[in-house]
């Protein structure tokens, strides 16, 4: 099983990269520049077993090359511009965090892929205040207050309400 994982050089991607090493799995990891956490998270032997690839993952043609060139046949997509960036340039989220979904989405739709899982967060949800029960369920009204949530709250409500195959 080859696993690329978008986004894959932050905290969460490394840490799902280890697991991954260390299942035997191969890894790929795509961000366009990647985050110095990879050290501090994967041992010297995990990184060696971990391949970096450059790309963004908004864009289909960097995702189609790292899938034919090292035989992808799962993804998951951690890709996503953080809050306060999103607040600071509404377009690049919304390019990045909704435009980079669409994109995996096809590109696993393209490739025939086994599987794409991807992260939501919790702040689709809004502040605390907005639901007094606790644990807040997963399927509780969305009322994001920032750019990143809204973005994130996009995605998961468009991939929710997209048709599904017969």
């Amino acid at each position: 099983m080859n696993v690329l994982i978008t986004g894959g050089t932050g905290f969460i991607g490394a840490h799902l990269a280890r697991r991954l090493v260390r299942a035997g799995c191969g890894v790929v990891l795509l961000d366009p520049s990647p985050a110095n956490v990879l050290q501090d998270i994967l041992t010297a032997e995990e990184q060696a077993e971990v391949t970096l690839a450059p790309g963004h993952a908004e864009s289909l043609r960097d995702l189609g090359d790292v899938i034919r060139s090292h035989r992808i046949d799962r993804i998951a997509h951690l890709a996503s511009l953080l809050h306060p960036a999103c607040d600071l340039n509404p377009p690049q989220a919304v390019q990045v965090n909704v435009g980079s979904l669409l994109a995996v989405l096809e590109a696993a739709r393209l490739w025939d892929l086994k599987k794409v899982v991807w992260t939501s967060s919790v702040v689709v949800f809004g502040n605390r205040e907005s639901h007094p029960l606790l644990p807040v369920p997963n399927d509780a009204a969305h009322r994001p207050t920032s750019v990143y949530g809204a973005t994130k709250s996009f995605n998961d409500r468009s991939y929710a309400l997209t048709p599904k195959p017969a």
